[in-house]
């Protein structure tokens, strides 16, 4: 994003308050690179997803996605073919709560399934009648 390569280039700190009022779309906010601990917190909770996405640590919130037992937590970052591991973290939370996901791309599928929930064997017995290549 322009402004903060201009800004990091300067030394200067971007307003992050200023950005997250525009509503950047996503793809945007995937390019963002800022640390907020107390967002980065909130997201390893499953309480918030970190506005700017762009350090590899501000991904942590799959950890929140995995824990949500609403499964609604982080639904905007799925489908993104480049960031897998929010989509992985989504269908698997789906998944231990026993609705099955559309899964569209392999990079999507979970390996873990059973943590922290486990789901029903009747869910467990139509994920692998829909996907066999799961049944590991």
């Amino acid at each position: 994003m322009s402004l903060i390569d201009e800004s990091s280039s300067q030394g200067d700190e971007v307003d992050f308050k200023a950005l997250k009022a525009s509503n950047l779309c996503l793809a945007e906010r995937l390019k963002l690179e800022h640390y907020d601990c107390t967002e980065c917190s909130a997201a390893i909770k499953g309480e918030q997803i970190s506005f700017a996405l762009g350090f590899l640590v501000s991904r942590l919130c799959v950890r929140g996605i995995r824990y949500d037992r609403n499964a609604s937590f982080g639904a905007e970052l799925s489908g993104l073919p480049d960031y897998p591991e929010f989509t992985r973290a989504l269908n698997a939370r789906s998944i231990m709560s026993n609705t099955i996901p559309l899964m569209t791309f392999p990079e999507g599928f979970p390996s873990c399934t059973w943590h922290p929930d486990i789901p029903s064997p009747e869910t467990y017995r139509e994920l692998v009648r829909r996907y066999p290549q799961m049944s590991y």
